[in-house]
């Protein structure tokens, strides 16, 4: 997973992400001045309707990630929330890093990111941040 910044295109999120997260966003979407394209994997109709185009529906995580790819036009497709979603791009091979951002909570319940791998997956660490507030780990999935 990435943060948005410039080798950002497009983002990818599940639908809890959208549903509960469509409260606190502006006419600019998850991704602010940048307005990025996101699209949101579910088949249901999307409950925010926007006259910036910038909100898509997809109904599975490889059309999203064709979606997304394609709008983003050679730059990144960045996974946002959602551990199912991202749990089956992983499975599907659709994930070529994995960002982490690990802050000094523990919530004790939710659903876990890492349950259920299809198989042992090798990391390659890319860039570590330590920060007071959290620690940033980026790998490459090596294939």
């Amino acid at each position: 997973m990435q943060r948005l910044t410039s080798h950002v295109g497009s983002v990818i999120c599940g639908r809890k992400c959208y549903d509960d997260s469509i409260p606190y966003w502006d006419e600019n979407g998850p991704t602010g001045p940048l307005k990025l394209p996101l699209f949101v994997v579910t088949y249901r109709p999307l409950l925010a309707s926007h006259s910036t185009g910038i909100y898509h529906a997809a109904g599975t995580i490889p059309d999203a990630v064709k979606q997304a790819k394609s709008a983003a036009r050679g730059k990144d497709v960045s996974l946002m929330g959602g551990a199912d979603v991202f749990r089956q791009a992983l499975a599907g091979g659709l994930v070529d890093e994995i960002e982490l951002h690990i802050v000094p909570v523990l919530f004790g319940a939710g659903t876990r990111l890492f349950d259920m791998l299809p198989n042992q997956i090798k990391l390659e660490p890319t860039s570590m941040l330590d920060t007071p507030l959290a620690q940033h780990l980026a790998y490459r999935i090596v294939k």
